[in-house]
């Protein structure tokens, strides 16, 4: 029989925000601002209950969500600190918010970011995926 703790949780939250950006040198020149309606999705990997039975306290995270979505509502990306000299994409908003949810994580909170996602169009997204292992890709 299995022990019922094998295995890993995940938990999943998510977050909306509308938000303004645009991105220097693409295609050759700056592109006028403009605004998106953003979603985030964070999954964590919780290898095992605490001493009540819960993974992941949810008014935490719930707390965790509404202060990132702060961070980025109503705001134009391009003038936030961390987009002070990257691009504010979908890839760069998915990796500043795993470090957003590390800096929160560590160390009290026994989980990991398995990966932000972000949707910056209703039907496109990005994944990142911060603990993978980074390979070469094939010649």
């Amino acid at each position: 029989m299995r022990e019922r703790n094998d295995g890993v949780l995940e938990v999943t939250g998510e977050f909306s925000f509308v938000a303004t950006h645009h991105l220097r040198s693409y295609l050759g020149s700056t592109e006028s601002p403009h605004e998106h309606e953003f979603k985030a999705r964070v999954i964590l990997r919780v290898p095992r209950l605490d001493k009540d039975g819960i993974s992941i306290d949810f008014a935490w995270l719930s707390r965790v969500l509404l202060e990132l979505k702060e961070r980025y509502n109503g705001y134009d990306l391009n003038a936030l600190e961390a987009f002070a000299e990257i691009n504010p994409t979908a890839e760069n908003l998915a990796m500043d918010i795993a470090g957003a949810m590390y800096e929160r994580l560590a160390p009290n909170i026994n989980a990991t970011v398995k990966y932000v996602e972000v949707w910056e169009m209703q039907d496109m997204s990005v994944r990142y995926y911060p603990d993978a292992k980074q390979s070469e890709p094939a010649s």
